[in-house]
Order: C-alpha cells, then structure tokens, then sequence
C-alpha cells in the first residue's frame, strides 16, 4: 500500500455520508512545517484581516446572522463565488496562490457561541487563520478528538478534515477565521469527483431538510447519491454556476461597475484635514489639533484604536521605557501602573486618553486608505478601500513603522517553519521547539528568553555586535537616570562605566563587541539574555551561511538543526498608500525637513518615522502641538513650509535614532521661530515659484524617487 507525504495510507478517501464518525488512523492536527506555503500566509495576515473583517462588517445582510456563527463562503468545492470574492481582490489573489486549495470561508462566531462541526472526507486538510482571537484558553479554542488548541492570530491551526471539531467562544468580542480546505497532493487527480460527491452530499442532505415527501425514500439515499454524483462532477468539469443553488444569498455591494473597477463617490473634505492611522502617534497628533481647533477627520484600518498595541505585539510584552518616559505629557499614566507597563495595560492606557480627549468621536473606524495622491491646487485626493474618493485639505501620515516586515536574504531554504518576530504571539509557539532567533535587538531578546524557558533549545544569531543594557540602575528605571542636560558624550561615559561594572566584557558571553558607539543604534535594553546564556539555556551564533532542509549552516562553519527560525530583523518604513517614491528612504531613513516635510508639497506632514530612544509620549504631546502650528503657518503661507526650511539652512534627517531631549529642546525653540518663516516666505517668493505637483495615477513612481 503506498503512502502520502505524511505517511498515511493512500486509497479511496473516507466521505461523510458513511454512517458514524471517522474512525480512522488519520492524526488529528498537521504540523504547519510540512507545508511549504504556510509561512507566506501567516507573513500576509494583517492584509487579509484588514480586508475581510471590513467586508464582513459592512455586508452582515449576505451573512446568516440567525445562527451563532456567520460564514461568507469565497471558494467552495471548487467552485469561486465570483461575486464575493471579487470583493476582497487581495485575498483572492493569495488564497489562489496555495495549491491544492478547493476552499475558503471567512468565519466570525459570536461571543458564547460552540459549534461542532462533522468531518467530511479524508482527502482534505482543513486550515484555520485566526484572524482576530478575542481570548486565549479556556475562554476560546478548538479541540479535535483529544488535541485542544489556542487561537494565535496570525497563526494556522491544521487539522484533518475527516474528525468532527469542536470549536467555542466564550469571551465577551467575536472571532474571526479565515478557513481553507486543502487537497492532499495524492488526491489530485481526483479532485472533481472529491469536490463533485461532497457537493451532491450536500445538496441532497438540504434536499432531505427541506422537502417532506423525499424522507420517505430515506432508505435509497445512498443510491440518490451515486445518481446525483455524477451530474455535479460533470458540472463542475463544465464550469457551470451550480454556485448559485447552494444558497440564497443577498448582494454584497450595491456599488455598480465602471470600466471594471468601483465607480468612485467623491465627497468634498476640503475644510479638514486628513489624519492617517490612530495609533499612539494619530492620537497625539490629533490632540494637538483638537486644541488648536485645526478641523480634521481621522481615518483607521482598524476595529478600535491602539495601532501596533492592539494587534501587533506578543502577549508576554512589556515597555523597555519606564511609564514616566512614556507617558503623554498631558495625560499622566495610572499611579498603580508598574515601571513598565504591559501591552495590555498599555492599549487601556491608550483607550484611556482618547476617551478623555474625546477624541474617538472623530475616529472612523475600519476605513482603509489604499491610495493618496496630491492636486494642483495642493489638496489632497483620498482614496478608500471602499472605492470612496474624498478630497482633503492636507494629510497627516501617522501609519507606524512596525508593520512592513524586513526579512533577511540567506542561500537555500528552511523547511521547517520560519516566522518573523510580527507573526510571534504567545510561547506556546516555542514549547518544546528547537528555535533559533535572527537579531540581537528588544524583540530578538524577549523572543530568545521566552524560548530558553519553554523551548528545546535555543540559539541566536548576530551578525554584529550590540549593546545590551538592563532596564534599571540603582533601583529606577535606566533612562530615567540620564538627565536631559547631560550631554551625549557624558551620557557614553556614564553608560560604559555601568556596564564594564555589571555585565563585563561581552566577548566573555560569547557575544561580538559592538562596532558603534551607544545610542547610534537603538540599543537592547534587555540583560536578561546574558543571564540565560550563562544558564546554557541561549547560545550566541554568528551569522548564518545558509539553509539546507532544517540544518542551519553558520558563517564559522558549524551547523545545526531548527524547529522554528524568528527573524527578529525590523521593519521597512513604508507608505504604501502614497506613490511610490513621494517620501524618499534611503537606507531605513525617511528623508524630510523637521523630521516631518517635503520641500516639493504643500500639507503632507509625515510623523514618527524614526526610532525614539525612550517613549512616545513626552515628544508627541509638543508635536501635536507643533504640527497644528505649522498647519496654521502654512495656510498664510504660498510656498511648501518645507521648501522655505529648506532655503532657511534646515538639513534633512540624518539619523533614524531620535535623541528625546534634543529633540524637546529644539521644539520648544522652533515654538518661537516658526513665526519668523512668514518674512522668510514672502522674501523667497520673489525668486522662487511655487512648485505644483505632479499628477499621480494609482501606482505610478514619483520623480523624486531615491534610488
């Protein structure tokens, strides 16, 4: 008898209809490593939940909303519900990308909702994307036969189709799936008759359901079957919409076409403007306008607020900056907050100063901008996921930087499972894994010492050396002990007689020396990593060489053998919703004037795209403030505010690594100055014409791209 790849027996595939549950020799759950495409999915999440839980939300008519759980099918059996899927292009197009896959559905179960869904058919696998995961266990989870798993998001739960599942939601939101049927590779050549006898199973069961005088051929069933089968494998060879029997469903979108697209509503905003993202940086900057009375509408992908707090952290996360580094210089944290607050208490934190700014009024929540493009007349056209076009004043860009995952580039290929350190939720990921983590940076060390508890064993790889610092220094947190007049080169001094003292020479851990001084990178504010390595429960490698199957080759020759490899090596800063090139980054830095402008566009402010050495807060709350100023500056003004820094002697960013107090100090000055641009404008406006910006279609390049 031959084998699949995973080694189960090969035949005829069990079917649903047979009389009791499956009692074979089929394992429960699959090892998501096995599969060579699973990686690409979970790396694409966030695109799909963005673009599904929107969908969902705005069409609950299409969705059976008298059951405890909602399903809108975009592939089923083989046959694509053209006019659902074509709702969601992203997702279709990564969905058509894994091979094998004969479908798909977006599941949301409402909160105290248990399902028990039946097996089907041997000859599938079924995969589960959490995509929002109210709960952990016990509250949510899924058991098939005596396995219980936890909803990860970002993760993929597989299972064997044939068992019967159970999956529950006990928490107080809803959850959110995304769920695949896959073909297994032997069955291939069987996929019409597969899909074509679970379809006239189906259709034969609702049949039975529905109309009372077919019971009474009840004992013929089986023969019914065999008569239906056929048809529908002949239907589905013929590509007929048989589609279209399976339910009635209402229309997704009322939305006629134009020249195949969306046609576009315009709506005029001209009088606000336009706030991108609703993260810690939108919410201070939307302050900061509230304040000064700039009217403005702010725009969120998301559900609620928090940006990367929300969805895009581990649950085991904690600030490396204290509370009082971190805080809003308006809006203290709660007294009974710890030094470094969790990610949990960070979001209530954040949830906490929009409600009392009374900011969240102004927030529109699951609205997408997928495309922006500045006018003539220095406007700017907005373009929503919905197909909406609105026109804005100008455009604050607060999207974050920790989202576009930079992965590094080896020779060969890791066949086990290999993730970045955004797709890293919780240690059970690690259990009993042999993991190694890429980077020497914050996130690289948490990840590696939740591994060298829970894991097998545990390596990291550094291709240079880094500074690691402890969060505290005679009992207060690190960065609160360096003050705000001592200069950089004090600060050095201070920092290396401290670490010479406590943690020694790091060549004795096994670590490269660092080939930068302290705070010319972001450093790891992290130690504990040098206590595990001490413990043998971490150890250093250099870089790696390269893949072969699960062996990683490093750069001095040795190799060994992985479970799991975590790049843990930083983000891109990216604004995928501006033409390509419009902002210029060249080498990880965004080139602007005041860390903020462009010299060729009027109203475009782009904010926080360097790395703080400590905290957002007490520098967003002064830009907030300082932003509204120049907004009301620009607005008497006809040339681009960064165009007259520009000529005034300003010098682009030269550092991605923000220095807090410098950076205070020179927004506390420029609060005075900014007024004296006004004479400095009008002077250069006798030389200098007032630059109009080029006309953008969706995708195409901007002429000032670095390259």
């Amino acid at each position: 008898m031959k084998t699949d790849r995973m080694g189960h027996k090969r035949g005829r595939p069990w079917f649903f209809e047979a009389k009791g549950p499956y009692r074979g020799n089929e394992p429960c759950s699959v090892d998501p490593g096995q599969l060579g495409w699973t990686t690409q999915l979970e790396a694409q999440w966030i695109t799909i939940r963005e673009e599904l839980i929107s969908l969902i939300e705005d069409n609950q008519n299409s969705l059976n909303t008298s059951k405890p759980y909602k399903t809108y099918e975009m592939l089923a059996w083989g046959i694509e519900c053209e006019n659902k899927s074509g709702q969601c292009p992203r997702t279709r197009e990564i969905i058509r990308g894994i091979p094998g896959v004969i479908g798909a559905s977006f599941v949301a179960l409402d909160s105290g909702a248990t399902i028990k869904p039946q097996g089907e058919t041997t000859a599938l696998i079924r995969c589960y994307l959490s995509l929002v995961a109210p709960a952990p266990l016990p509250q949510c989870g899924v058991r098939v036969g005596n396995e219980t798993k936890q909803w990860n998001e970002g993760q993929l739960l597989i299972f064997g189709n044939a068992h019967n599942r159970t999956e529950w939601n006990n928490s107080t939101g809803t959850l959110y799936v995304l769920a695949l049927d896959i073909l297994k590779p032997e069955y291939a050549s069987m996929t019409g008759s597969i899909c074509g006898r679970i379809l006239a199973a189906t259709y034969l069961e609702n049949a039975y359901e529905r109309t009372q005088w077919l019971r009474h051929f009840e004992p013929i069933k089986s023969v019914l079957l065999n008569l239906v089968q056929p048809l529908f494998y002949l239907a589905l060879r013929a590509h007929l919409p048989i589609a279209r029997l399976r339910r009635r469903s209402a229309p997704v979108f009322s939305r006629p076409r134009v020249d195949g697209g969306w046609k576009k509503a315009m709506q005029d905003c001209s009088s606000y403007y336009c706030i991108i993202g609703a993260g810690p940086g939108g919410l201070g900057i939307a302050r900061g306008l509230a304040k000064a009375g700039v009217p403005y509408e702010q725009l969120e992908a998301d559900t609620d607020i928090g940006g990367n707090w929300r969805h895009g952290v581990y649950e085991t996360t904690h600030i490396i900056s204290s509370k009082k580094t971190t805080e809003y210089g308006d809006f203290p944290m709660p007294e009974n907050y710890p030094d470094f607050p969790s990610a949990e208490q960070m979001l209530a934190y954040l949830c906490s100063y929009a409600e009392h700014f009374r900011l969240r009024d102004r927030i529109q929540f699951r609205t997408k901008v997928v495309f922006c493009r500045p006018l003539p007349d220095h406007r700017w056209e907005v373009e929503l996921d919905s197909g909406e076009t609105r026109i804005y004043r100008g455009l604050i860009v607060c999207n974050g930087h920790h989202w576009d995952c930079r992965w590094p580039s080896y020779p060969g290929t890791f066949a086990g499972q290999y993730i970045h350190a955004k797709q890293y939720k919780s240690p059970e990921q690690l259990r009993g894994k042999r993991v190694l983590v890429i980077g020497g940076g914050n996130s690289a060390c948490d990840i590696a010492s939740e591994a060298a508890r829970v894991g097998k064993a545990t390596c990291m790889s550094m291709r240079r050396g880094y500074w690691f610092l402890p969060k505290t220094i005679l009992g207060r947190p690190l960065l609160e002990c360096l003050p705000g007049w001592m200069p950089l080169w004090m600060q050095r001094i201070m920092l290396r007689t401290l670490l010479r003292l406590i943690v020694g020479d790091y060549r004795n851990y096994g670590l490269p020396r660092p080939d930068h001084r302290i705070f010319e990178a972001h450093p790891t504010v992290n130690i504990e990593v040098l206590h595990f390595i001490r413990h043998g429960r971490i150890r250093p490698k250099p870089d790696i060489a390269r893949f072969e199957g699960t062996i990683v080759e490093f750069t001095d020759g040795s190799k060994e053998e992985f479970d799991l490899v975590v790049a843990a090596t930083g983000y891109h800063v990216s604004f995928p919703f501006l033409p390509k090139g419009l902002v210029p980054v060249k080498d990880g830095l965004a080139l602007l004037y005041a860390e903020c402008l462009l010299s060729d566009f009027k109203n475009l402010y782009i904010i926080g795209t360097g790395q703080l050495r400590y905290g957002f807060g007490p520098l967003l709350t002064p830009a907030g403030d300082l932003i509204a100023q120049m907004i009301q500056l620009q607005e008497k003004m006809e040339l681009p505010l960064g165009l007259v820094l520009r000529e005034s002697g300003a010098r682009l960013s030269n550092t991605h690594l923000t220095n807090p107090h410098e950076s205070l100090r020179s927004m506390r000055i420029a609060k005075h100055t900014l007024p004296l641009l006004l004479g400095r404008e009008r002077l250069l406006r006798q030389r200098i014409a007032t630059p109009t910006p080029p006309v953008y279609a969706h995708g195409e390049p901007s002429p000032l791209e670095v390259h």
